[in-house]
C-alpha cells in the first residue's frame, strides 16, 4: 500500500478491521482510472487509487468478487441488512 492515500472508517472491532486492512492491501489490485476529458480533450488520470469487484457480468469491465473478499461482502451485507453484489474500494 506504499504511496496510497487511505481513509479508514472503523465500524467493526479493531481486530477485524486490522485483519481486513491487511488482507485488502495484500490482495487487491489497485489502479487509477484513465479517461479522455470531454471538455478539454486531454488524457486524464484520477488522483486516487481504486479497485472494483462484482457488479453485472454483462457490463465491462467486470471482475467477480474474489474468494478472499467474499466474507467481507457477506459481513457488510449482513450488518447493513441489504445484499451487495459489488464493492468499490478507494
Amino acid at each position: 500500500a506504499i504511496g496510497l492515500h487511505l481513509l479508514i472508517k472503523r465500524k467493526f472491532a479493531k481486530e477485524t478491521s486490522e485483519k481486513w486492512f491487511q488482507t485488502i492491501t495484500k490482495n487487491a489490485r489497485w489502479h487509477r482510472v484513465k479517461y479522455q476529458s470531454g471538455r478539454f480533450s486531454k488524457s486524464c488520470e484520477t488522483p486516487c487509487w481504486t479497485t472494483f469487484y462484482g457488479g453485472r457480468e454483462e457490463y465491462s469491465p467486470y471482475e467477480e468478487v474474489p474468494n478472499w473478499f467474499r466474507p467481507l461482502v457477506d459481513e457488510v451485507s449482513s450488518y447493513l441488512g441489504v445484499p451487495f453484489n459489488a464493492m468499490l474500494l478507494r
